[in-house]
């Protein structure tokens, strides 16, 4: 008989092959009939025509099948209160999938709401014996469905939180130099919170499109654009930290603009004046891309422009195209950026993906993650300490 006690001792060792020192489903001994609690999140994307959904639901599987080789009976739940939009895929095929993998599948309600989350996480842990954190996007939080249950049972890390910590790992530890990040994507204010991090572990720090602004606006290059305050000050200390450790933030010198009677300009900053921001111009372009094209390690998280008409991605698919597969570590994350770089044909075996973004740029900022605290022994020190 499975003896839940008995197993969260044997967990309480560190283990030396898990990414971060996490324990990892290897780490689960023979014993059929358990049921195994996998979180996940239901709320991204797991199908549809992005690269990083397919290797969502590639991984997810990978995690479902060795349970089951182990004679475990698996429970997916996850929280779809995000997800109210399809990708190409809603929530309903996502469950069907998985349904038909042999797995239960249970909705959570929005994480917001504590009290009746916690009671249902409460339910589905006196429910099961052990717990599988397969949650990259949300590890970032202390959710109660990633802490309560990671506390009370033996817990691992499902191959999907496996392969994205391995990933990070090499970034985190001892990347290739030089190293550079390239930062895009609609997530204006949270990847600009998470700059600094970023600053101190990168030789160059690229950022493109709509994401510029506040930087620019902090710099005095672009007024006239509504920003918050403590994100202007943010912004600020964040340029003069890159300064100091003679890391180079690149900011546009060009940018490609529309107005509201639909024109299309190419404008410094400086004579931006309410246009919106469709992409990096072709003067940024090429310094970023010799930044890249230079480079031993790359992080790319997000378009550097828009995505939603194919003559809107130039910039990024003609970055897509310098980047130096085969000599150097390139890291990509974004449904839109591998979308729009593998239609144009620019994602190659070479390349590694990552199924979230804005987590791999707090672990990138902190060296940790809180969620993963219950996947390691609380007495072994990280891998790598955070950025002070």
């Amino acid at each position: 008989m499975f003896d839940a006690r008995k197993e969260t001792e044997q967990m309480n060792l560190p283990d030396p092959s898990g990414p971060l020192g996490v324990r990892t489903l290897d780490r689960i001994p023979p014993a059929p009939g358990r049921r195994a609690l996998v979180r996940v999140a239901l709320d991204l994307p797991f199908d549809g025509p992005s690269p990083t959904a397919a290797l969502r639901m590639e991984l997810l599987r990978a995690t479902i099948d060795d349970l089951q080789h182990r004679g475990t009976q698996v429970t997916v739940f996850g929280d779809v209160a995000v997800g109210t939009h399809d990708h190409g895929g809603g929530p309903r095929r996502v469950i069907r999938s998985l349904r038909q993998l042999g797995a239960e599948v249970i909705l959570l309600p929005r994480e917001d709401r504590a009290e009746p989350t916690t009671k249902l996480v409460d339910q589905l842990v006196a429910d099961h014996d052990l717990f599988v954190n397969d949650c990259f996007q949300w590890s970032f939080l202390a959710l109660p469905s990633l802490m309560a249950a990671g506390s009370r049972l033996p817990c691992y890390a499902g191959r999907g939180l496996e392969h994205d910590l391995r990933v990070a790992e090499h970034l985190l530890v001892d990347p290739d130099r030089p190293f550079t990040a390239v930062l895009g994507g609609d997530d204006v204010l949270l990847r600009l919170h998470g700059l600094q991090g970023m600053v101190l572990r990168a030789d160059h720090v690229l950022v493109g499109g709509a994401m510029s602004i506040p930087l620019l606006q902090a710099t005095s290059r672009q007024p006239g654009r509504s920003t918050q305050a403590v994100l202007l000050d943010e912004c600020r200390a964040v340029v003069g930290l890159g300064e100091r450790v003679q890391h180079h933030i690149h900011l546009p010198k060009d940018l490609v603009t529309r107005d509201r009677s639909g024109v299309v300009r190419t404008l410094p900053p400086g004579r931006i004046t309410g246009e919106e921001i469709l992409d990096i111009g072709p003067r940024t372009l090429m310094e970023f891309g010799e930044v890249i094209e230079g480079s031993s390690a790359v992080l790319w998280t997000g378009a550097v422009g828009c995505t939603d008409a194919d003559s809107m991605s130039g910039a990024t698919v003609a970055l897509g195209r310098l980047l130096p597969v085969g000599s150097a570590m390139i890291v990509l994350g974004g449904d839109a950026l591998t979308t729009v770089l593998s239609d144009a044909g620019c994602l190659s075996p070479g390349i590694q993906l990552v199924t979230a973004t804005d987590p791999l740029l707090e672990l990138m900022k902190n060296g940790d993650l809180p969620a993963l605290a219950p996947l390691r022994d609380p007495h072994a020190p990280l891998t790598h300490p955070p950025l002070r």
